[in-house]
């Protein structure tokens, strides 16, 4: 979620547009004790669409998302000898995430 707020700021759309939108305040999304509803990044996704922001694909949102957000698994790709081994050690790796990714 927290990238989707990103991507609406950085494509300027003010804070609380956003809260608006998705149902809670931007600060939530840094309390760990907070709950976000699940229809949240639909909502924004959807408010971000009406607007004509950028075209808040899941591949454009990723670009405003800084490397650091896939942790450690950014290291698979900075370390890899090739783009393609890059690629796959971080496909493999994100599995844990999410077991429908795949790369081949």
């Amino acid at each position: 979620m927290a990238v989707v707020v990103r991507y609406a700021l950085d494509k300027g759309m003010q804070r609380d547009e956003i809260e608006a939108a998705a149902g809670f305040s931007v600060s939530d999304i840094f309390k760990p004790d907070r709950y976000i509803p699940a229809i949240a990044g639909p909502r924004l996704l959807l408010r971000l669409i009406e607007r004509g922001i950028g075209d808040a694909t899941p591949l454009e949102i990723a670009t405003t998302a800084p490397f650091s957000f896939f942790g450690g698994t950014e290291k698979s790709i900075l370390f890899a000898s090739t783009g393609r081994e890059g690629l796959m050690s971080f496909a493999n790796y994100m599995r844990l995430f999410h077991n429908g990714l795949s790369a081949e």
